[in-house]
């Protein structure tokens, strides 16, 4: 997978100081190999008569490569790897988005948007949706996704869908997500 320089400078750059985009692309340079080294990416999903089921991570040794940075004190260069991380497990996620899409749209139907466990979801449907797939990804008691760099969440399947995004910035409370700007024409 190929890290979005762009995207992580848009995330933790905002204002575009140059001391500070030339920090952020070093790390990124120097995280890159590592990055690929230790990612495991894997995408499961399971379409049931009225719903979509969907987890993907990016893989336990990326996670404990995060963990071992965080851990050496490192903080600057652990928020760029989170950023990294983060960005690539949601790219990965709007691809699988599209696989989705088109496997529904052969039936004739849409995807709602997506439905997150913590979100729009109880948490706990984290577990349901795990037990389901019978996927690697675990939930601990409390409904928390392991490893770290997962995502889990549903659609419905439906008749029709009212946006051209799997995003809606519409119905999202984040006013600040880096996202908005990207998304909020479509939605």
């Amino acid at each position: 997978m190929k890290i979005n320089e762009s995207n992580v400078l848009k995330i933790m750059n905002k204002d575009n100081k140059d001391h500070l985009t030339d920090a952020i692309k070093e790390e990124i340079n120097l995280l890159n190999p590592k990055v690929q080294k230790y990612l495991e990416p894997d995408v499961n999903y399971l379409i049931i008569t009225d719903k979509v089921y969907v987890a993907i991570t990016l893989g336990q040794s990326i996670s404990k490569l995060t963990q071992e940075i965080w851990n050496s004190n490192d903080y600057f260069k652990a928020m760029v790897l989170d950023t990294i991380l983060t960005d690539l497990l949601f790219t990965l996620s709007n691809t699988t988005y599209q696989l989705i899409k088109n496997d529904i749209k052969k039936k004739d139907k849409a995807l709602s948007k997506r439905l997150t466990p913590g979100d729009e979801l109880d948490l706990s449907m984290n577990q349901t949706i795990l037990d389901n797939l019978q996927t690697k990804l675990l939930c601990n008691e409390y409904f928390v996704i392991e490893p770290l760099h997962s995502l889990v969440y549903m659609y419905i399947i439906q008749d029709e869908f009212d946006c051209n995004e799997d995003i809606s910035c519409k119905s999202c409370a984040n006013q600040s997500c880096h996202l908005r700007s990207k998304y909020e024409n479509n939605s």
